[in-house]
């Protein structure tokens, strides 16, 4: 082998070697950069979360996130002494059952949340047992049968062990139905129909629907005279940092009266209005 030869494969070497070299620089140098990034976006982390410590910064970014909760209703109605008789029919014995054992409702909270809607029921209890409040909730999760209604409160007119019809009572229902809430009375009526040799009830009345759509809502509202009478009801539904607008409506023929508090804290609609009436307390039949 001359010299000529020696030369070349030194220098088929030395270009391997360099090429070698480069490969590796250009993998450490990106490497480098990635690890720098890195680093750099841990410390901005760390910066934002001492940063949290502040509360004006606190304050900022609970504004500026997305509540889950989206709306909430205050829901309370009320029955004169000629709804009874009149409208729904009950009968002196009746009237002297629902005196001594229903469970009167006096108020609906209903919390419309991204996953589902929490209503919380406050109901007075019977004399029998001892008339104290209670309060209960009633989840309603979207399923496929989302249209069906959901009862929420019912009030009996009579024991169901004396009824006609044991499967299906005389009784006030208040529903949660098509996005609205429903109160419907089921009748005693004389007449009957068989269906599989049970006798059942042939009429059940809607006393009232009250729609939780803010565009529905829009023949009930009520003026600001009314509107200005109280405010305690915004301090149930929720912070100050939203938008109040109140509804009611009144059927002295019926003898029903209800009345809605609608409170946006997604702030979809814009309300003229956020003051309340707070809702009635409920009262027993005399």
């Amino acid at each position: 082998m001359d010299i000529f030869d020696v030369l070349w494969v030194g220098l088929g070497i030395a270009v391997i070697v360099g090429f070698v070299f480069y490969v590796l620089a250009i993998y450490w140098e990106r490497l480098l950069k990635q690890h720098t990034q890195a680093i750099r976006t841990l410390s901005e982390r760390v910066e934002m979360l001492e940063e949290m410590e502040d509360p004006r910064f606190r304050r900022k970014v609970g504004d500026s996130a997305p509540s889950p909760l989206e709306q909430v209703y205050i829901f309370s109605f009320r029955l004169a002494e000629r709804f009874w008789p009149e409208t729904v029919g009950a009968s002196p014995e009746q009237l002297r059952y629902i005196r001594e054992n229903g469970n009167f409702l006096s108020s609906a909270k209903i919390q419309r949340w991204r996953s589902h809607i929490a209503v919380t029921l406050t109901e007075l209890l019977p004399q029998s047992q001892s008339a104290r409040w209670q309060t209960r909730v009633v989840d309603i999760y979207p399923t496929k049968n989302s249209g069906s209604p959901t009862v929420l409160w019912e009030l009996h007119l009579e024991p169901t062990m004396n009824s006609r019809w044991p499967e299906l009572p005389p009784m006030l229902e208040l529903r949660y139905e098509n996005e609205s809430l429903a109160l419907r009375a089921r009748h005693c009526e004389p007449g009957v129909r068989v269906e599989g040799n049970v006798l059942t009830p042939t009429a059940e009345k809607l006393i009232f629907q009250v729609p939780l759509d803010p565009d529905a809502l829009v023949e009930y509202r009520v003026s600001e005279d009314a509107a200005e009478q109280s405010a305690n009801a915004a301090d149930a539904a929720g912070g100050a940092d939203s938008w109040l607008a109140f509804y009611r409506f009144q059927d002295e023929r019926m003898g029903v009266d209800w009345q809605l508090c609608v409170r946006d804290l997604d702030r979809k609609a814009i309300w003229e209005r956020w003051n309340v009436v707070e809702p009635w307390q409920a009262r027993r039949v005399s």
